[in-house]
């Protein structure tokens, strides 16, 4: 079986921006973080109780995964005695490193972000066919769901919060596991044990968020699963959603489909595409209005639209055997290296 992230230094992520930095102090200061072993929700969480600011204080324009060395941006309010660069730069968390780069007038934000340089080993491969080819299917990568990241997310539209809260808290019944974050909502649960509404408000706006995305990105991939195999793309079969695309697939498919919300229209896409959500609504038992949460507004969703094709840019291989092969790619943002990987090698 393939293995990836099998070392630290298997899975490596860059960052990608294009935003230029003032030299003169603003109301942020900006750092590149390198980090390993920890995600980015992880890290935010330490670094604001050492400067004991709050969650939202810190901007950051993705995700990164804790399981690979990852380099991304983040802003900190630049305040004269309490987040001087000499302080920030003193905190010392292992695996974490900050390095003052800047500063800006505004929170670094995922508009800001063109995309992710990785470079990436797979090990023990065994008759892997290597296809070196441009467009991919713009799935989004099991991290987008891992715990039970989809299940809140649905628990959150069907506004059963109580539901959430004991998803959220599933995996931390240890507390040496738990994230700060974890611990607020089980302390305010202690204090609180009815209020679940409560409780979750105890997380950053942007985490809360993050659930409903995670449950938008699955009914999403599963719109796709729908209309390849209602295309007959050659590859495609229903255990093997992460088919080989050919290149001609975009004159074949549509170039976006919605990431469901309140706003979703269906006046506003194809009839395929229609009966793919309507096929989904069934099957979840929503509809796109259950996308607006009066209890908690600000984790309303209105949805989005995301490309169904993506370009892998700037492929290089690195190392290549029989059994490993080493390489590095350009995705635009919100693309996974997981799926690219999938496609190019045709892994399950």
């Amino acid at each position: 079986m393939y293995t990836i992230k099998e070392k630290p230094d298997d899975f490596i992520v860059d960052e990608q921006m294009t935003t230029i930095w003032f030299s003169e102090p603003q109301k942020y200061a900006v750092y590149i973080l390198k980090k390993q072993s920890l995600n980015t929700i992880q890290v935010v969480d330490m670094i604001t109780k050492h400067l004991r600011l709050k969650a939202n204080d810190i901007g950051f324009a993705g995700i990164k995964d804790r399981h690979a060395i990852t380099t991304q941006y983040v802003t900190i309010p630049n305040i004269p005695g309490k987040t001087d660069i000499e302080k920030v730069l003193a905190i010392k968390i292992p695996n974490i490193s900050l390095t003052h780069c800047g500063y800006y007038h505004k929170h670094v934000s995922t508009p800001m972000l063109v995309g992710n340089r990785f470079t990436i080993t797979v090990r023990n491969l065994e008759d892997y066919s290597f296809r070196p080819t441009n467009n991919m299917v713009n799935y989004f990568g099991e991290q987008r769901f891992s715990k039970n990241n989809a299940d809140i997310g649905y628990a959150f539209i069907k506004k059963d919060f109580k539901r959430a809260t004991e998803l959220l808290l599933a995996y931390a019944s240890d507390e040496s596991k738990q994230t700060y974050n974890e611990r607020k909502v089980k302390a305010y649960l202690t204090e609180n044990p009815t209020d679940h509404i409560g409780a979750l408000r105890q997380l950053p706006g942007q985490t809360c968020k993050f659930f409903l995305h995670a449950y938008q990105s699955k009914l999403w991939n599963e719109t796709v699963s729908f209309l390849l195999k209602k295309k007959k793309i050659e590859g495609y079969t229903e255990d093997k959603i992460f088919a080989y695309i050919p290149q001609q697939i975009p004159v074949l498919f549509p170039t976006k489909i919605p990431a469901i919300g309140f706003f979703y229209d269906e006046d506003d896409w194809d009839k395929n595409v229609q009966d793919a959500i309507e096929a989904l609504f069934l099957k979840e038992n929503i509809t796109e209005r259950d996308f607006v949460i009066k209890q908690m507004s600000e984790v309303t969703e209105p949805g989005a639209v995301r490309q169904t094709i993506v370009q892998i840019e700037d492929l290089k291989v690195l190392e290549q055997t029989k059994d490993k092969l080493t390489i590095s790619f350009t995705l635009p943002r919100g693309c996974y290296a997981t799926m690219a990987l999938r496609h190019l090698l045709q892994l399950k």
